[in-house]
């Protein structure tokens, strides 16, 4: 629900995400390797519309973030 309720927000109006863009991708990463396909696609989809808002801020993060899960 959590996610759903994330994407719903960024539909609606992801410039009031601005202000925990860092926190929120941390956490959008930490859930690209879960088992659950379902979860990860709900996860691509967040990050590929918070990339397209604000590319600047979190984009070096999203890099980062898919190296590291792709080592595990």
């Amino acid at each position: 629900m959590f996610l759903n309720t994330i994407r719903a927000i960024i539909i609606a109006d992801s410039k009031c995400l601005q202000d925990y863009m860092m926190d929120l991708t941390e956490l959008l990463i930490s859930h690209t390797s879960v088992d659950s396909q379902q979860i990860r696609n709900i996860v691509a989809e967040i990050l590929g519309r918070l990339l397209a808002d604000f590319p600047e801020e979190i984009l070096d993060t999203v890099e980062e973030g898919l190296k590291s899960n792709k080592n595990q």
